[in-house]
């Protein structure tokens, strides 16, 4: 999720709450006061949903299933404590606030499991359309440049076909997302297509690339150089792109010279 889409949803959030008043700070709060509030309230929680976010795609993946596992399990969580943040913030302010636990309990939960039911939904009609267009950043070149893949002819079906791929050379790596397939282009696109990266991999051996990750392939003219990542290796793809490499696939990573020479024992 890019980082202006939680920072304007906050904005709107405080400031219907500001102007509505909520939870009885309407009566208890003149405007100033009430705005600090629902700034300190929000704020708060916005943050912890990020936290909880951040942890979920690291865990569970970025795909809808890791975004709804995320959402089911951090709901009933961090809704838990909202009553006493509310006696606490509005303590701070110089007015408490006594809020029954339960009724803003269910109230909180109930309206959390609704937002993300609609952002998973929002999800699922994306998930078929390329994103648009950016313009990309120049890219490094590769110190070898691998035989040009625009030679080879794009089945008219199949995954580039459905991603609206007509020039292979456009292609730096496949990315898997639950059922879906991430294609990253140097044109600085990334269409999502709903495929299995184990079909994939068999159109894409005309390509001239490699399965570095059981969620990746790069195409051989993508790679950059290499970097090591404590006692793991990443690849650097023209478009600053950091593909993880698994230890099963290092060795033909390795034999293509993407890699440094096998550490020491």
């Amino acid at each position: 999720m890019r980082p202006t889409i939680p920072l304007l949803s906050l904005a709107a959030a405080i400031a219907v709450c500001t102007l509505a008043g909520p939870f009885g700070t309407g009566a208890v709060f003149t405007a100033g006061p009430r705005f600090l509030f629902w700034l300190a309230l929000l704020g708060l929680n916005t943050a912890l949903w990020q936290g909880a976010m951040w942890l979920g795609h690291r865990l569970l993946g970025s795909g809808r299933r890791g975004f709804a596992l995320t959402a089911a399990a951090a709901a009933p969580l961090l809704n838990l404590p909202l009553s006493w943040e509310i006696g606490a913030v509005s303590a701070l302010l110089g007015r408490p606030i006594d809020v029954p636990w339960l009724p803003v309990y269910l109230t909180a939960l109930l309206f959390s499991l609704l937002l993300a039911l609609l952002v998973h939904a929002a999800q699922g009609r994306a998930a078929a359309v390329p994103e648009p267009a950016q313009p990309p950043a120049p890219p490094p070149q590769p110190a070898q440049q691998a035989a040009p893949a625009a030679a080879v002819p794009v089945p008219p079906t199949g995954l580039l076909a459905r991603a609206g791929l007509d020039d292979p050379g456009l292609l730096l790596a496949v990315e898997a997302e639950d059922h879906y397939l991430r294609l990253h282009l140097s044109d600085g696109r990334s269409p999502l297509v709903h495929y299995r990266l184990k079909d994939a991999l068999v159109e894409l051996a005309g390509i001239d690339g490699q399965q570095v990750h059981r969620g990746f392939w790069v195409a051989a003219a993508a790679v950059a150089g290499a970097a090591r990542e404590n006692r793991k290796w990443l690849l650097v793809l023209r478009d600053g792109r950091r593909v993880p490499v698994s230890e099963s696939f290092a060795p033909a990573a390795r034999a293509r010279g993407w890699l440094g020479p096998t550490p020491a024992s």
